[in-house]
Parts: C-alpha cells; sequence; structure tokens
C-alpha cells in the first residue's frame, strides 16, 4: 500500500459517513483561495460541502467523481444521490471540508444525457 498525505491507500472501495456543512462556514473556509483558483468562491446553487469542522474524516486524493449520497427516509438500504466529490483544500483538516457539485443543478443536462430520445 501507498501512502497518500496522512494514512495509507486502499485497494476496496471504502465509505465514510460526513456531516453537512453550512454553505456560510464553507465559504469562509474557501474564501481565502484566491481570485485565480476559486475566482467566484463556493455558489450555493452548485456545490455544497462536507466534512467534519474538526477535520476528523473527508473525501481525499482519488475520491473524486465519488457520490455524496443520503440515505432515502423511506426504504431501508437505499439512498439518493445529492453530489459527487469535487475537490478539497486539505484531507480531513479543520476547517477544510470537501466540495461536492450539487447534483440537482444538473438534473436536466443528466436527464438528457441519459435519455435523449426522450428529449429529442
Amino acid at each position: 500500500m501507498s501512502s497518500f498525505r496522512h494514512g495509507p491507500s486502499s485497494p476496496d472501495l471504502l465509505k465514510v459517513i460526513l456531516n453537512m456543512i453550512p454553505a456560510n462556514h464553507c465559504k469562509s473556509n474557501y474564501a481565502s483561495i484566491g481570485v485565480t483558483q476559486l475566482a467566484n468562491g463556493i455558489l450555493e446553487e452548485s456545490m455544497m460541502c462536507a466534512g467534519y469542522v474538526n477535520g476528523e474524516k473527508d473525501t481525499c486524493g482519488g475520491d473524486s467523481g465519488g457520490p455524496l449520497q443520503i440515505a432515502h427516509d423511506k426504504y431501508l438500504c437505499m439512498y439518493t444521490q445529492v453530489g459527487v466529490t469535487s475537490f478539497g483544500r486539505l484531507c480531513a483538516k479543520k476547517n477544510s471540508p470537501g466540495v461536492y457539485t450539487r447534483v440537482s443543478k444538473f438534473l436536466p443536462w443528466i436527464e438528457r444525457i441519459v435519455w435523449p430520445k426522450k428529449f429529442a
């Protein structure tokens, strides 16, 4: 196993339970990134943040593109995908939540790609 920042990588698919981070907290943590890397800051309409304020757990390098899911309120063992792992500043560090693409913003585009004949 090789190391990436804080620990060994895994050949097995893993999961982590994260907390949703309020938009204002997320925005303040990424405000110092600078104009060149995150010119418009965290955009609530298309982005969301998750993790732990104290940095206990996180998605890290290699997790990009993976799902951010919430448990279905009616069916045990079913989930709804609400986000796609996008980026983070530091992996599992205090005040450095992961940033996820908000799926709901892109549903019309996703549906056109998945069911092209329906939208033709």
